[in-house]
């Protein structure tokens, strides 16, 4: 018995290690498309560890805004910049050390034609424990820059 309460205790003792999207840039990416691609329209708070401080910040600022039912700076999915339509079958590449191309099949409507897009993610991190950062759309607009012109420090 005391060595079940002893093994308790220390498992509360020890810091918990802080959430991350991967292990690798890699991973990290598949993470974020796959399981949080609705970042910019969730809260944030629920999420925060998987992203980089400022990105944190940036985020958290556009829902307080959203949730006031204004008119903030994002006005189009940064995956996709477009308002409408659906990513399908991406693909991950590594482009660097920090960054992925997430390659996909741009799809409109079904009665067209797919097209290929990527988005370049840019994560942050080292020892296992990778966050994002920065997700820059087909368009070439990086989502951090755009929040950062309309919510500066």
């Amino acid at each position: 018995m005391k060595a079940i309460a002893m093994g308790l205790l220390l498992c509360c003792a020890m810091p918990a290690q802080a959430a991350c999207l991967g292990a690798t840039p890699l991973a990290a990416a598949r993470a974020w498309f796959e399981r949080h691609y609705e970042f910019f329209n969730d809260d944030p708070a629920p999420t925060r560890d998987l992203y980089t401080a400022e990105l944190y910040r940036l985020l958290q600022r556009e829902y307080d805004c959203t949730a006031q039912g204004e008119l903030c700076a994002l006005g189009a999915d940064p995956w996709l910049d477009a308002q409408d339509g659906e990513a399908r079958d991406p693909q991950y590449t590594a482009i660097g050390e920090r960054a992925v191309r997430v390659s996909y099949r741009f799809l409109l409507a079904p009665s067209e034609p797919a097209q290929m897009r990527s988005a370049t993610l840019q994560f942050s991190g080292a020892s296992g424990c990778w966050r994002a950062d920065d997700l820059v759309g087909p368009a070439g607009l990086s989502f951090k820059r755009t929040l950062q012109d309309a919510y500066p420090p």
